[in-house]
């Protein structure tokens, strides 16, 4: 499969951006406050991922984008969000972020966030209408695509 369609191919690419500008800033540490919330942030995104990742072996439906799913899953991490794997990516980098103490590391963040919604997100969704129709307007009702 082409990596340019899977998600965690744009994380990665993200996450190095981060090292590569926080490198290039070289910023000081800026002490045990700014750890703690980076690793807090850090801890709060993969619990997003492992809790919609856990969610999708539970219900035996798909994880690869564009793939029909066979459930449409409301419990767990997706009441909170429709995108509970994507929020904890968008999370997780802000505690790069907050961890590399300089504030360019902060430009991958917004391009990350555009390209899930436009490349994966709406197409997702389109599926998901289609698929799972009434039941899918009344958890986009319910659930927004972030928080």
């Amino acid at each position: 499969m082409n990596p340019l369609k899977l998600p965690p191919f744009w994380f990665l690419l993200a996450v190095i951006a981060q090292f590569v500008l926080g490198w290039a800033s070289n910023s000081g540490s800026g002490g045990w406050p700014w750890y703690a919330a980076g690793y807090t942030l850090l801890g709060l995104g993969m619990f997003f991922v492992l809790g919609a990742w856990m969610s999708f072996r539970l219900h035996e439906t798909p994880i690869c984008p564009f793939r029909e799913p066979t459930h449409l899953i409301t419990d767990g991490v997706f009441r909170i969000s429709r995108n509970p794997i994507y929020l904890g990516q968008v999370i997780m980098l802000f505690g790069l972020a907050t961890l590399h103490h300089a504030w360019i590391t902060l430009l991958p963040i917004p391009i990350l966030i555009a390209v899930l919604h436009w490349a994966f997100i709406r197409p997702e969704e389109r599926i998901l209408a289609k698929t799972h129709s009434s039941e899918f307007a009344a958890y986009r009702q319910r659930v927004r695509p972030w928080l």
